[in-house]
């Protein structure tokens, strides 16, 4: 039985700058009509006035949200910056819900949203959900990530209308941008690995993550209803920051390196074990 503190979702929310895109994010999230869930946010935009720390959306929530506060709908901490890795896994920490959300504070969410993930965590057989993202640019932010045979991963369906990718289906995992996980998948994930984001990575922690889950067999179930709309630009092919390109390419190497021998096994496991098959088959014409 649940305990009355306990709610279905757990949302977790990490902020590092762009006080107006919260509040209209936020907004969204305690609209949902699904209302059995708690938002987790950490506040990591520490900034000195007159050598006092200011965390601009902490002091926001507190002073905004005192209902919310006091009902325990919104939990709200402050600290450094240990990045969306770090972030998320101290939101991980203190959930009291059955799921986690790992959402964004510059998104807009659907009202249906939570009722969405609800309804495929009742009636699909996965570990982790994810649904269409929509750019600000009114193309598809991402529908989940998958994998070129050089290990190159990229957003399923990015920049294409958003009247495509209309089939629900399995996928290789999620865009860490948003997606619903069971927790009891995140705790078999910690009892093996130790930890649930990787905090040494900035950049494609989504990826390695994934990697990870499928190698516990752990399915990702894309849903192609429209779930959020996310502030990125896609088609402007706008230049990423030195950091930015450094981070992901660290990120790629450590995937690549972690990773790759375990796939290889499982990828040439069955072909090679089908072409066995067929020898053995073909050799009744020979002997």
């Amino acid at each position: 039985m649940k305990s009355m503190n306990n709610k279905k979702f757990s949302i977790g929310l990490v902020y590092f700058s762009g006080i107006d895109d919260l509040k209209k994010s936020i907004s969204t999230l305690l609209a949902q009509s699904f209302t059995d869930f708690e938002i987790i946010m950490r506040d990591q935009s520490e900034k000195k006035t007159n050598g006092k720390k200011k965390f601009e959306a902490y002091e926001y929530i507190k002073k905004t949200y005192t209902k919310e506060i006091d009902e325990k709908k919104i939990r709200i901490f402050k600290g450094e910056n240990i990045f969306h890795s770090g972030g998320h896994n101290f939101c991980i920490s203190k959930m009291k819900g059955e799921n986690y959300i790992c959402a964004s504070i510059d998104m807009i969410y659907k009202k249906n949203m939570l009722q969405k993930f609800s309804d495929n965590i009742e009636n699909i057989d996965a570990h982790c959900f994810t649904g269409k993202l929509i750019s600000t640019d009114n193309v598809i932010d991402s529908c989940g990530i998958d994998k070129t045979f050089y290990w190159k991963f990229f957003d399923i369906g990015q920049e294409e209308k958003t009247s495509t990718q209309q089939l629900s289906r399995e996928v290789f995992g999620s865009s860490g941008a948003l997606f619903c996980i069971k927790k009891n998948a995140i705790e078999k994930i910690k009892n093996i690995y130790h930890y649930f984001f990787d905090e040494t990575l900035h950049y494609k922690n989504d990826c390695e993550l994934m990697c990870r889950m499928n190698i516990l067999q752990q399915k990702t179930w894309y849903d192609s209803s429209f779930y959020a709309t996310h502030k990125r630009y896609i088609s402007k092919n706008s230049q990423k920051s030195k950091f930015s390109i450094l981070s992901s390419i660290e990120g790629q190497k450590k995937i690549y390196h972690s990773f790759k021998n375990t796939y290889l096994m499982k990828w040439y496991e069955k072909p090679f074990a089908w072409i066995f098959m067929k020898i053995s088959e073909m050799r009744k014409y020979f002997l």
